[in-house]
């Protein structure tokens, strides 16, 4: 799960354990596991097992297909905001020189793809 894959789905778990009225300490209680555990998957800062995934979808009554459920395009933009970083970091320790020419040549080639 990508970073915002993380957030969302930890959005969902809140959400759906908000309407039950449960505490993070109750769901936590429920699922055999921390309250810190819970608020980690919360906040997008740690992935479930699927055997966790499985006991949060019995627990909050949420089937799995609602708790991983992505629209294509966030997938997408999630994808191509990857792509954008990793040329980012890619030029960073760069020339200015070698930018310049890297620029040229992605403009050339855009350009030419376009037509």
């Amino acid at each position: 799960m990508g970073k915002i894959t993380k957030n969302k789905f930890g959005d969902k778990i809140r959400e759906l354990r908000e309407k039950q009225n449960l505490s993070q300490g109750d769901l936590a209680k429920r699922l055999n596991v921390s309250t810190p555990y819970i608020s980690l998957l919360e906040r997008g800062l740690r992935s479930p097992s699927v055997n966790i995934l499985e006991e949060i979808e019995q627990s909050l009554e949420g089937s799995l297909k609602s708790l991983l459920d992505m629209k294509t395009n966030e997938i997408k933009q999630d994808n191509k905001k990857q792509k954008i970083l990793k040329l980012v970091y890619f030029l960073k320790d760069r020339s200015t020189d070698d930018i310049d020419k890297l620029y040229t040549i992605a403009e050339t080639v855009l350009k030419y793809n376009s037509k």
